[in-house]
């Protein structure tokens, strides 16, 4: 297993995970962006729609190909990390062999969790409160099994969560 610089901003759908990235890259720091929300907006553009586990394992397949790319002593913060697919296959019913195998390949060297916030229904996202809950749950579960010990940041302001953030790295 590789050691990396990287950071993982990660938490259910609709925790602010997106926001906290923008706002780390606006102070000069390198992100990555989710990888499903590219992928669900170039799909809503060409009005398609693929088979769930088509769509999970491309958002694995494509995430594993840019951190490939990427050097890992960057200090470099992602939308999500790989583990987050063992989740989404969990809540999916799919066989999480390969997100598990791909989780392996490198280590990341903070992971901070989100806690859910109000379900915002933006376009992108469509999940209900109780799904964005099962998902957060099982994004949590699959970090710890993979002896990370996530850095949680509660429902707070996204300055707080900033500087928690900043506090840490």
């Amino acid at each position: 297993m590789k050691e990396t610089n990287w950071v993982v901003v990660t938490g259910p759908p609709s925790s602010g995970k997106t926001s906290i990235i923008k706002m780390l890259a606006m102070h000069g720091f390198i992100t990555c962006p989710e990888v499903a929300r590219e992928l669900i907006v170039e799909g809503l553009n060409k009005n398609k729609c693929p088979q769930v586990e088509t769509f999970q394992r491309e958002i694995l397949a494509i995430t594993c190909r840019r951190e490939h790319l990427l050097s890992v002593k960057e200090l470099i913060f992602f939308d999500r990390g790989i583990p987050d697919s063992i989740a989404y296959f969990k809540y999916n019913n799919l066989v999480i062999d390969p997100a598990f195998k791909a989780s392996l390949f490198r280590r990341y060297n903070l992971i901070f969790y989100c806690c859910g916030l109000p379900i915002i229904k933006d376009g992108i996202r469509q999940e209900s409160a109780d799904a964005a809950a099962a998902i957060g749950q099982l994004i949590l579960e699959a970090y710890q099994m993979l002896n990370y010990k996530p850095i949680i940041l509660p429902a707070i302001s996204l300055e707080e969560r900033f500087n928690i953030i900043l506090d840490n790295i």
